[in-house]
Order: C-alpha cells, then sequence, then structure tokens
C-alpha cells in the first residue's frame, strides 16, 4: 500500500472460509491462483490500513484473533438495507422459504431435513421453497427432497429476480436459515424487514442481527430447526410477534446510520 496514502478497509469476512471451500471443491486453477494470493497478502494489507471496519461483531472477533495486535483495534460497521424489502400485508404467507446457493454455507441439506420432520408432525405444512442458484448442488439437494420424502412439497425455481426474492419474503410464513458460517448475515435481515418470521441459526454473526427477533438454533440439528418452524406455524400469536420484532430490528440497519459512522471513520482517519 505503499504511496497510496491512507487507507480504510471494511471486512465482511475473513477469507479462510473462501480459501478452504475452494480448496475442498475444486475451484477453478484461476480461483486458486487467487486464493494463494489472498493467503500471502491479506495480513499484510490490512496491518498496513489505517483502519479496519468489520460487518460484526463476529468478524471482528474472528480478526483479533487471527491478527492479534491490530493498531487500531477493528471496530464494527454494519451496513444499511435496501428498500425494496417491505412488508405486504395484501400477500399471504402461504410458503416456507430457503434461499440457498452453491456455497456449502447455506447448509441446504439441513432446511430439508427439518422440512420432512415439519411434514411428519403437520401434514398440511406449507410448501418449501429453496431458491437460488444452487449450482452443481441443485441435483443432490433435489434427490435428497425425493429420498426424504418430500420432494412434491418442495419447489426449486433456481436463481430468482431481486423482485421475485422481495416477493418470496414477503410471502413467507417462516424463513428458514440453517447458515454454518455468515460475515454478516444479510438474507435474515432482508426476511426480518419483510415481515417474515425467522428461524435460523445460533452462529457467526445471525445472533446479533437477529437479536430477540427470531427464534435461534443449532445449524447441525436439523430436530431443533423443526421444533422452531411447527411452534411458528401453530403457536397462537407467534408468528405475529416474530413478524413485528422483526420489522423494527431490521429498521435499526439503515444506509443512512452507516454513512454517518463512516463519514466519522473518514475524518478520524485523515487527523491520523
Amino acid at each position: 500500500m505503499a504511496g497510496v496514502g491512507k487507507v480504510i478497509v471494511w471486512l465482511f469476512e475473513l477469507p479462510a472460509w473462501r480459501i478452504e471451500q475452494n480448496s475442498l471443491t475444486g475451484a477453478s486453477r484461476w480461483n486458486r491462483a487467487s486464493d494463494l494470493v489472498t493467503r500471502l497478502l491479506w495480513r499484510r494489507s490490512l496491518r498496513r490500513a489505517t483502519v479496519v471496519l468489520t460487518g460484526s461483531q463476529a468478524t471482528a472477533a474472528e480478526l483479533e484473533e487471527a491478527l492479534p495486535g491490530l493498531d487500531p483495534p477493528p471496530r464494527v460497521l454494519y451496513p444499511g438495507l435496501d428498500p425494496e424489502f417491505v412488508p405486504d400485508r395484501e400477500r399471504p404467507r402461504q410458503h416456507l422459504f430457503h434461499l440457498g446457493s452453491a456455497d456449502p454455507r447455506d447448509n441446504t441439506g439441513v432446511a430439508l431435513e427439518a422440512y420432512a420432520l415439519v411434514r411428519q408432525r403437520l401434514p398440511g405444512a406449507p410448501h418449501l421453497i429453496v431458491a437460488g442458484g444452487l449450482g452443481s448442488r441443485a441435483d443432490g439437494l433435489r434427490s435428497r427432497a425425493d429420498a426424504l420424502g418430500i420432494g412434491d412439497a418442495v419447489n426449486m425455481p433456481g436463481r430468482v429476480s431481486d423482485e421475485r426474492l422481495a416477493e418470496l419474503y414477503a410471502g413467507a410464513a417462516v424463513y428458514v436459515d440453517p447458515t454454518l458460517y455468515e460475515g454478516f448475515g444479510y438474507q435474515v435481515l432482508e426476511a426480518m424487514a419483510s415481515g417474515a418470521p425467522v428461524v435460523a441459526s445460533n452462529t457467526t454473526s445471525i445472533p446479533e442481527v437477529v437479536g430477540e427477533a427470531g427464534i435461534l438454533c443449532d445449524p447441525l440439528s436439523p430436530a431443533a430447526f423443526a421444533d422452531a418452524i411447527v411452534r411458528v406455524l401453530s403457536e397462537p400469536g407467534l408468528a405475529d410477534e416474530l413478524g413485528r420484532r422483526g420489522r423494527e430490528r431490521a429498521a435499526l440497519f439503515t444506509w443512512e446510520r452507516a454513512a454517518r459512522a463512516l463519514a466519522t471513520t473518514i475524518e478520524e482517519a485523515l487527523h491520523r
């Protein structure tokens, strides 16, 4: 960074997860080369930054463990939320929703296993929509749903438009997110802003994003997720209460607040 002046880095997650997953999944030669450069440079780059911001307390703690003695210590700056994620009171909440991807961190298999347990206890439970670009994992997940006996009740439309994504959140009776790792839990935040009751992981950044506005579970336990989903679907008033809490919680994450905090950080960095 010599000669580039003062630098502020806003880090949402450490590169370790991506590098490990690329290694396990046999990523392309270009990705492996990029990972090698990242592995060599990321610690040095952060040490030379004027200020390092993180997207969550979880990432800050992970960074302090990986890079002790960072001066000044990392500080948390939560991002804001895009305005298209809002409740739609005219839209019935008639499905369960999980947003996945080709990244194993999304833990879509646990979402399917939990849903199978829900259907055993509540045969009339809403169908499950699993959206997102699942890539090479799609066929395996469809086969898993069939093996669990829920293939006819699970819809996997693939990648959807931003407009359709907002509709899926707004129409969700429960948003299910058993993620294994998130530097910042954008998906649960979008779901809460849309008024969807949230059942999500109790790991990494998710608890600090959700607060008391959702039900948090062990991401390795389909039974715990199933119990929570059944509660939301069957306990009178719970879905409405979680939806209200979620909307209030999501309203705290604004770009105006983030911009003010960033402006203060820039001013401080200029005088370091």
